[in-house]
């Protein structure tokens, strides 16, 4: 009886190990990736990160940052430190990492930073580049030439980065401030996250103007999946800009996603 006892539980383990096995593969795991680039028209860096499960989408983070032409030097910069283009002043040398870039200018009206006769903008355009550009914004490293000294109060995280710059803030229809770029990444973060990347790249521009909430301050063309709206109405959200100039936010969303391991 002994041993018919042993051999009874023997097979139970046996088979209950196997069935464990069997769900513990039949569960896949979450896969994270993430992706930096250039996106809206190639003048901003932009950053997302996401979390999937098979078709599902459990989490998505998505931010942008400015380049260093979002910040003027004001009358109170010496003219050795800034230069004039039009009616505006930039600094002139901008450094971080082992990158020096210095101002320079097109025409009246426009102007770029250059490394080594690069232009920034052409710079980033390598995802490692794009990468190294962000987190120097988000810790504070981006370092500017102002009286000989290199300073790090001036292009920051908190005048850079549209999280916290207050860019694109405008006032609703009840008055109040709010900005229209937190807005729009958040219905997009929001649609994501509810629908995940099947039609991301098919979404369509609503042909007709929307009445939307008090958080618009004006009539709004959301894009559209079929007939669900996305509520987010920027329009770099599913463009197809040329290939290897910048990325829609939908473009840089899937390629965090093809990088999710």
């Amino acid at each position: 009886m002994k041993k018919i006892t042993k051999a009874v539980v023997g097979v139970t383990l046996a088979v209950s190990l196997s069935a464990g096995i069997a769900a513990l593969a039949g569960c896949s795991a979450d896969k994270t990736g993430e992706a930096y680039g250039l996106v809206h028209g190639g003048s901003y860096v932009g950053y997302t990160k996401i979390v999937t499960n098979g078709n599902m989408v459990k989490d998505l983070c998505l931010y942008e940052v400015c380049l260093p032409t979002q910040i003027k030097a004001g009358a109170d910069v010496a003219d050795d430190d800034k230069v004039a283009n039009g009616n505006s002043a930039y600094y002139k040398t901008v450094s971080y990492g082992d990158l020096t870039l210095t101002y320079k200018t097109v025409n009246e009206v426009a102007g770029y930073y250059t490394s080594a006769n690069q232009i920034l903008g052409d710079y980033l355009k390598a995802e490692k580049n794009a990468k190294a550009y962000y987190e120097a914004v988000t810790t504070n490293s981006i370092k500017v030439t102002v009286g000989g000294q290199e300073k790090t109060d001036i292009m920051t995280n908190a005048t850079l980065n549209k999280e916290e710059n207050g860019y694109w803030t405008r006032t609703d229809k009840n008055g109040e401030s709010y900005s229209r770029w937190k807005m729009n990444r958040d219905a997009t973060v929001s649609y994501v996250k509810s629908y995940g990347l099947a039609n991301l790249t098919k979404l369509t521009k609503s042909s007709a103007n929307w009445d939307s909430d008090a958080k618009e301050d004006k009539s709004v063309t959301p894009w559209m999946d079929g007939n669900i709206s996305t509520g987010a109405t920027w329009n770099d959200f599913n463009t197809k800009p040329e290939a290897g100039t910048y990325y829609s936010y939908a473009q840089l969303i899937i390629k965090a996603s093809n990088a999710a391991k």
